[in-house]
């Protein structure tokens, strides 16, 4: 039989399981909410550098493409010069947003630290 002293004991440890299993519950999500800040800062600086390219970019292009029309414009006339640099313009732009999503698809925004720590935690109390 468990006396009374034991039993305080036992209900002393298992307050104490639980406000540890709490305790590290909060601790995961902070790292958690941290770890998706920091990704979501990095990303929004390199966004912010890739809009100002972006646009700078297009400037020079609409000048490259508005000198290709002229050009080609002496040898086959301005209508079938400006759908020959849009055309091609338009099959390398399609070719260029494919491959910025296929990038931007393995980009990992999951918090791999707060990934392992749960896993850690989960073989902890697994008992592994």
């Amino acid at each position: 039989m468990t006396g009374p002293l034991e039993r305080d004991s036992l209900r002393g440890l298992l307050k104490r399981l639980g406000d540890d299993l709490i305790a590290l519950i909060r601790s995961e999500v902070r790292l958690a909410g941290g770890e998706v800040r920091e990704n979501l800062a990095q990303a929004a600086g390199a966004f912010t550098v890739l809009a100002i390219g972006l646009m700078l970019v297009s400037v020079g292009m609409f000048c490259l493409l508005g000198a290709m029309v002229v050009f080609l414009a002496k040898f086959t006339g301005l209508l079938a010069a400006a759908l020959i640099v849009a055309a091609i313009a338009t099959i390398l732009g399609g070719i260029a947003i494919a491959v910025g999503i296929t990038r931007l698809k393995s980009t990992e925004l999951v918090p791999q630290r707060l990934a392992a720590n749960l896993r850690q935690d989960a073989d902890a109390l697994k008992g592994d």
